[in-house]
């Protein structure tokens, strides 16, 4: 199971750090994944215009609320094969719980994550995925969606 995350709710730096859902096809439509949702906030219209567009089905569970009961919502994370996420919150629960963690980052990042290499000091199993121009999401997508794809028919072959 790999849980998703794509936006940020910080005010200032969201924006550039967020991936709109629908750019998310490349990723959702590796055949094999159960994708589970990890986005904090109301986001149904985006589930379901995922549905809609992509015939993906992202579970939710409506009973854990990550912005008000953190002890479920670790026990979720925890649970996850993965977590592929924007910077945000979502990454450093998971990243603390040591979950293998696959963090997209602007080509701009925060300082924590420097600017460059795939690893960071922080959590050992987390592995960041680098935007090389500003906006441009659709490389890192692919990337993800290509290591994904490898990743669970490497799983298969076990």
């Amino acid at each position: 199971m790999v849980g998703i995350s794509w936006k940020s709710g910080n005010s200032q730096e969201g924006p550039k750090r967020s991936v709109d859902l629908e750019y998310w096809a490349p990723i959702l439509k590796i055949a094999g994944v159960r994708f589970v949702n990890l986005q904090y906030g109301e986001c149904s219209r985006q589930l379901r215009v995922s549905f809609e567009r992509f015939g993906v089905e992202i579970l939710e569970d409506e009973k854990v609320n990550p912005l008000t009961d953190l002890e479920s919502f670790a026990g979720q994370a925890a649970a996850m094969d993965l977590v592929i996420s924007v910077d945000n919150s979502t990454v450093h629960f998971a990243g603390a719980l040591g979950v293998k963690v696959w963090t997209m980052l602007p080509a701009v990042p925060d300082w924590r994550w420097g600017l460059e290499g795939e690893s960071t000091c922080w959590y050992p199993a987390m592995r960041l995925f680098r935007q090389a121009d500003r906006g441009k999401w659709e490389p890192v997508i692919s990337r993800i969606a290509e290591e994904l794809g490898s990743l669970v028919k490497s799983n298969k072959n076990r």
